[in-house]
């Protein structure tokens, strides 16, 4: 093993003092109590449900925000109160915090029995670390558990025919627009055609209208964009079926540059200083009409609704005509939850698993905001028209999903995506100089995973 994997794992060792907080049996609380027999139950082998044995499990999310918190330690008291022998342990972390702490689980083969992840790269490296067990059994012999899903949503988990998490909140990139300013500009409709696209963009513009509220603050915004266009402009079997696979990738497909291209078409419509917007002040400026579209994920349909009333429409990334990607699908992807490859009670995790994850539960979830890959969670009772109607033109109009880029891509490609996102808009790199430091990372990420499979 090389030199920088045995200090990682060490570190990894070192770091894994993580305190679980949660609920158990009776609702009592059971931090500082993971110590005994019934501790044990989590690194010893067999399932001890069935027989009355104690059984504890771990549980990883990252919704820090009320009514989160509360709402899954009532899902655990309802389990346990169900299932006296039965303890769950919840942590609660942030999330930029989780990704670093599963890493360190991960190395650590300490992972909690159930928890929290993103489709695409993302959930395969637990996979190829054999952090995640596989539900393809499971979901056999319970169909009417695996068919409540969005199929797009339940396939962004579904790895070498195999399913490996279960998907929860669901959420997609797409254009949302001021009604009022549109009319005001005398738009009647929206546009089907990147033509049509750019032909609205001068439409506001002649109107002394901003088109696009935009900031790269947080230099994720600028990325959603991307991974759009080149969803358009590269085909799945390369973006997806090569490039986000470790062992094959090589974006070096022409599509990617002439995605970026694309987005360079629409920079001269965007809101000033990019840069310095962050997420939240492009959200504001758009409801204040300083621009007449923004780029959001359909999960924020509810709160512009709260903000705009019915003021506002929306509208998925155009198509591209004659380009070579799959024009039928969004960018976007699920979060959902995984069971740990290592937990000692599979069959009881996963029947927990169920519990966090049935109509009743996500119901309750898309009631307090939460969009849900649950067929039927979201209704006219919790959410807008706006974002029911999205929801319904995912389920029947789009041909599946092109994983989020930043998920997509193995972390070091993603942080030069990421890092270099700003240099492009504002002209220190050109589109050919972009994603030629994005291959030469995926050159590393290829030559290091080739050679780990040689090795086997």
């Amino acid at each position: 093993m090389k030199k920088q994997k045995m200090l990682a794992l060490l570190f990894a060792a070192i770091m894994t003092m993580s305190v679980f907080a949660g609920c158990g049996g009776g609702g009592q609380a059971q931090a500082g109590s993971e110590g005994g027999a019934e501790a044990s139950q989590t690194s010893q082998g067999g399932d001890k449900a069935a027989s009355g044995d104690k059984v504890t499990l771990k549980f990883l999310h990252k919704y820090v925000a009320e009514p989160f918190p509360q709402l899954f330690e009532d899902l655990c008291k309802e389990y346990t109160d169900a299932n006296p022998n039965v303890t769950i342990k919840i942590e609660t972390t942030t999330d930029d915090e989780i990704k670093d702490k599963l890493r360190v689980l991960m190395g650590s083969g300490d992972m909690p029995d159930i928890y929290q992840v993103w489709s695409g790269e993302y959930t395969k490296k637990f996979i190829r670390a054999g952090a995640t067990l596989d539900l393809t059994d499971y979901l056999a012999k319970d169909t009417e558990w695996k068919d409540s899903y969005i199929p797009a949503a339940l396939g962004s988990f579904t790895y070498d025919n195999k399913t490996w998490g279960i998907p929860t909140r669901f959420d997609a990139m797409l254009y949302v627009y001021n009604k009022e300013l549109f009319t005001q500009a005398g738009i009647e409709k929206t546009p089907e055609t990147w033509d049509e696209f750019i032909a609205i963009c001068e439409k506001l513009q002649g109107a002394g209208i901003t088109p696009f509220s935009f900031g790269n603050g947080i230099v994720w915004d600028a990325p959603h964009w991307y991974g759009a266009l080149w969803g358009k402009c590269v085909p799945e079997e390369i973006m997806q079926g090569q490039d986000y696979e470790v062992t094959t990738v090589k974006i070096d497909h022409p599509g990617y540059i002439k995605g970026l291209e694309y987005f360079k078409q629409l920079q001269p419509y965007f809101t000033p200083n990019v840069g310095s917007t962050d997420h939240e002040m492009l959200v504001q400026n758009f409801y204040a009409g300083k621009g007449a579209m923004a780029y959001l994920e359909m999960l924020e349909f509810q709160t512009v609704y709260d903000n705009m009333g019915d003021n506002f429409g929306w509208f998925p990334m155009p198509d591209i005509p004659g380009e070579e990607g799959d024009q039928d699908r969004i960018h976007g992807g699920p979060e959902g939850l995984c069971v740990s490859g290592y937990t000692a009670n599979p069959d009881v995790t996963v029947d927990v698993l169920k519990h966090l994850t049935s109509p009743d539960a996500e119901k309750r979830k898309a009631d307090a905001g939460h969009t849900s890959s649950l067929i039927g969670a979201m209704t006219s009772d919790n959410f807008c028209a706006q974002a029911l109607e999205a929801m319904d033109w995912v389920l029947n109009e789009t041909s599946g999903m092109i994983e989020w880029c930043d998920c997509g891509f193995e972390s070091r490609i993603t942080e030069v995506l990421l890092k270099n996102g700003q240099d492009y808009i504002d002209e220190r790199l050109t589109a050919e100089e972009y994603i030629g430091k994005m291959q030469e990372a995926a050159n590393a990420v290829r030559a290091e995973y080739a050679g780990e499979a040689a090795a086997e």
